[in-house]
């Protein structure tokens, strides 16, 4: 039976499944035994490079580590890494090889890989992903709009067929669609599809980062200079997301401020933070 490997490449963490031997989908286990993997890297030198959850954990103080780079797919950008430039094309590649090689040597060689990418993603950031996939070595590819994809899986768990128009809203780590789907059983055609290329999670999170900011200049009158007082305060980007998903579930958050006067400690309420994203929303 043919490997088939569906990838869901993600500007913050990347997902991946597998058709199994009876034919259905199963979760591929990255390397850490995690079916999530960020979607981050980090060059120690010239030609090692860590991927995924290190490479997140790193990213706060190491200078050649990438995150959220698919939001740049398609365009000129690039980033001087060790004598040389990486664009978010190199960068995707890097990601996809470390995926394909470690669920190669777990079931065998790929014969087929299948990619999901924004409806709103410019020719240019399709052809990207498309060239960055050949380069991490997958003899076959194809992509597919990641609202299809959504179609798709919830038709599969439906004892009716679809029939009729769906909007499927796509809100994800860095991206946001907005597509109008026509169905007719296994039939899925994107009739139109908005959206925005910068506009996710990493969004809330740098609002979320704001609050902080203001809380931190009330309680010590001091000036607020962003990662530079982050790093002060032994605050991560990652602490702050999981803050964001606390205040999902709780009222308020009190967030611990290490300062030379001592752990302040910052109360964030949900109410503040939803005022604070409702431009975004």
């Amino acid at each position: 039976m043919a490997h088939l490997l569906g990838i869901d490449l993600g500007t913050t963490t990347t997902i991946v499944a597998r058709v199994d031997e009876s034919g259905a989908p199963e979760i591929v286990r990255d390397w850490e035994g995690e079916a999530i993997t960020p979607s981050a890297l980090c060059f120690e030198t010239a030609t090692h490079v860590v991927v995924g959850r290190e490479a997140r954990a790193m990213a706060e103080d190491a200078e050649h580590a990438f995150l959220e780079f698919k939001r740049d797919m398609g365009t000129g950008v690039s980033h001087p890494v060790f004598g040389q430039r990486v664009t978010p094309l190199d960068l995707s590649a890097l990601l996809l090889r470390k995926v394909r090689t470690h669920a190669e040597a777990a079931h065998g060689p790929v014969d087929l890989a299948v990619i999901t990418i924004p409806a709103n993603f410019t020719n240019a950031a399709r052809e990207a992903t498309l060239e960055a996939a050949r380069r991490a070595g997958f003899a076959q590819v194809h992509m597919i709009n990641e609202p299809t994809a959504a179609a798709l899986a919830y038709a599969r768990g439906q004892k009716q067929p679809l029939d009729g128009l769906y909007a499927v809203f796509d809100f994800g780590g860095g991206t946001f669609d907005a597509t109008i789907l026509d169905v007719d059983g296994d039939d899925i055609k994107v009739l139109t599809s908005m959206g925005v290329q910068r506009l996710g999670g990493k969004d809330l999170d740098e609002k979320l980062i704001g609050l902080i900011g203001q809380k931190y200049s009330k309680l010590t009158g001091a000036e607020f200079k962003g990662k530079e007082t982050m790093s002060e305060l032994q605050l991560t980007r990652w602490d702050v997301e999981q803050l964001k998903v606390t205040l999902s579930s709780r009222e308020r958050v009190s967030v611990p401020l290490k300062t030379d006067r001592g752990t302040l400690r910052a109360e964030i309420t949900r109410n503040e933070f939803n005022e604070a994203i409702s431009t975004l929303i």
